[in-house]
């Protein structure tokens, strides 16, 4: 073979390991980069295409809120006696009773 002996064993193990490498390292960078795109274009589509909802949708939305919510109306909506309007109303006139009366 013209003379020149070749090592293949230590030629081939060379070149695959260093094939091998290269191949890992540029598929992780092409992963990498396709990640950092996916982001970006996810990141412009969800603030350029942002659809305005109306007021039908944000009542039903609402509405489905309220369902899945364990409270019921009276839960919702009961305030106690001591902090109504009328209870407020009644013992300022109560208070008013009193102090006109002489004790």
């Amino acid at each position: 073979m013209c003379g020149v002996e070749f090592r293949f064993v230590n030629a081939w193990g060379d070149i695959e390991h260093s094939f091998t490498s290269r191949m890992a390292e540029a598929s992780r960078a092409q992963a990498e980069r396709k990640q950092q795109i996916y982001a970006q274009v996810t990141a412009e589509e969800t603030n350029r295409h942002r659809v305005i909802k109306t007021t039908k949708q944000i009542q039903y939305e609402k509405r489905i809120a309220m369902k899945h919510s364990k409270q019921t109306f009276i839960d919702r909506n009961y305030k106690p006696n001591s902090d109504t309007k009328t209870k407020k109303a009644q013992l300022e006139i109560e208070a008013k009773r009193k102090a006109g009366k002489p004790g």
